[in-house]
């Protein structure tokens, strides 16, 4: 890097199709699609966090949204671009594929304060581990295919 001139790599992710739903809530899909995933590359104090990283941070755009919330760590590895190219577009069809009723029922019943609760805090403590596990369980039955 050169002084007074640092940049980074984003981490957003381009999401595009005719969604069944809001932007907002395309966004908000994309925290369970790919934040969940995304989060577990996070560093503990990672100072783009600032700027970055906050759930729910999304832009809009002509064809879909740029999902702004993860930060840049997972395409670092060929591992993590895979994993989180994989959900993304998972999440994408989900949002294209999935009628407009359905999305709305599912959303209703997603644990919003949690999912906010587990990208917000460490990742890698015990109690961290039990939530997600917990969070995931209960995407599941709400029938969003991960």
């Amino acid at each position: 890097p050169s002084p007074g001139l640092d940049r980074s790599c984003g981490g957003h992710v381009h999401l595009g199709g005719d969604f069944k739903c809001p932007d907002f809530v395309a966004a908000l899909f994309a925290e369970l699609f790919i934040g969940f995933y995304a989060g577990m590359y996070a560093q503990p104090g990672d100072p783009r966090a600032g700027w970055y990283g906050k759930p729910g941070i999304y832009r809009p755009k002509p064809y879909g949204i740029e999902y702004r919330s993860p930060n840049n760590k997972w395409g670092m590895t060929t591992g993590g671009m895979e994993l989180i190219g994989d959900y993304a577009l998972r999440c994408a069809r989900y949002l294209t594929e999935t009628d407009s009723v359905t999305l709305q029922g599912t959303f209703r019943k997603i644990p919003w304060v949690k999912v906010r609760a587990w990208l917000l805090g460490s990742k890698r403590t015990d109690a961290s581990k039990v939530l997600h596990h917990q969070i995931n369980k209960e995407i599941h039955k709400a029938g969003v295919p991960l």
